[in-house]
């Protein structure tokens, strides 16, 4: 299992000013899925994906059920902006039996089935940086 993020820097506006937008996404791999791209891709950033990006994408051969999250159109309906913690949408489903794949015993007793990853506590995170 894989979990790959890309975070672009801010956009600008026309103006130069930096306008405090960013992209980012998440892409999951997992063991014995079929092919070499992600199973699941998420957009969480606080601008959607840029043209290049969405493009890259659609060269993919991926399902609509792969993909989703800001700036990405589902069933016509466009998906909410990532911005509050708790929305399904955002939230990664980490499997436990990939996460402990190997490990003697294999999950341990107590372990949930999947361990969630709120994408919206990185954006948070990364809206405190400045930075970037």
């Amino acid at each position: 299992m894989v979990i790959s993020v890309s975070i672009w820097s801010r956009r600008n506006n026309n103006n130069n000013n930096n306008n405090n937008t960013f992209q980012a996404l998440m892409l999951f791999y997992r063991r014995g899925f079929p092919g070499t791209n992600p199973e699941q891709i998420i957009s969480f950033g606080t601008a959607p994906l840029h043209l290049d990006t969405r493009n890259t994408i659609n060269g993919w051969t991926l399902n609509a059920n792969q993909i989703s999250g800001f700036g990405i159109t589902v069933s016509g309906n466009p998906t909410p902006a990532c911005n509050q913690a708790g929305m399904a949408q955002y939230t990664l489903q980490i499997p436990s039996s990939d996460l402990f794949n190997g490990v003697p015993g294999g999950v341990p007793v107590g372990i949930p089935v999947t361990i969630p990853l709120d994408l919206f506590n990185l954006q948070t995170r990364l809206n405190d940086n400045p930075q970037f």
